[in-house]
């Protein structure tokens, strides 16, 4: 990094995390904060003019994630190089890593983001941004896209088309929609590694929901009520999820 300044931009939606990273990074010489960006929606415009050589990019965004934002950007023939900076996320961390992207974990600590900085920095002239980007994007867990083994294929599935996931044998039908279901060759528990804690929980044995159509709880029958496009379907839970599950109602 001696010699050349570093022209940087951060993009996260909490106005704290970027003060943090920006605080860090004014203690070392050569880089400039060109941009800091809190609204994902208007990220990839703000990116583009700017023009940064560097890119402190967050993932789970309202709106818009990282990804979505680096897509975006990418279109527009501009590719900067990038790290994320990210809570742990299982189904992203390995897409990033295997694209040769580099990343690190919140709460950002001094010493991780320095020998990132050192990475870049011994990186400087690489000119594989391109085929990383291309690696990334493509990649089968991006963003809000996991991709499974179906009966007639391989198929992409967006997060938010999920309702809930059943078991069966082992194969799992995996619903989007009022008797509109994917066979996929997979067990519940490989598909349930591969999915993000924070939005899909293991209900039983056999049943995976999507929280974000979780509406109600039958307190006396043990059931809890999920409300997609008009219809509602019910799963029997056992006694010991009603008080987490009616936690997540409040």
């Amino acid at each position: 990094m001696v010699g050349k300044r570093i022209n940087v931009a951060i993009v996260d939606d909490e106005r704290h995390s970027v003060e943090m990273l920006k605080s860090l990074l004014k203690e070392k010489e050569g880089i400039r904060v060109l941009a800091e960006i809190t609204d994902p929606m208007t990220a990839a415009e703000e990116i583009l003019k700017k023009k940064p050589d560097l890119l402190f990019l967050d993932i789970q965004m309202p709106g818009k994630s990282g990804f979505d934002v680096l897509r975006e950007i990418s279109e527009a023939g501009f590719e900067p190089s990038v790290i994320f900076v990210t809570a742990y996320e299982k189904y992203a961390i390995e897409a990033i890593r295997h694209a040769a992207f580099d990343y690190i974990l919140k709460p950002v600590e001094k010493l991780e983001l320095y020998q990132a900085l050192l990475r870049y920095s011994i990186t400087y002239a690489h000119t594989g941004l391109a085929e990383n980007y291309k690696q990334l994007l493509e990649s089968d867990q991006v963003g809000n896209i996991i991709k499974l083994n179906t009966s007639s294929g391989y198929r992409n599935f967006h997060l938010d088309d999920i309702i809930y996931i059943v078991a069966d044998y082992h194969f799992t039908q995996v619903y989007t929609g009022k008797d509109q279901y994917h066979t996929v060759i997979m067990n519940i528990g490989s598909i349930g590694q591969r999915l993000p804690e924070e939005s899909f929980m293991r209900i039983n044995r056999n049943t995976i929901i999507h929280l974000k159509y979780l509406t109600g709880l039958k307190r006396l029958s043990r059931k809890c009520i999920l409300q997609k496009d008009g219809y509602q379907y019910e799963f029997r839970i056992p006694v010991n999820r009603l008080p987490v599950m009616e936690d997540l109602l409040k």
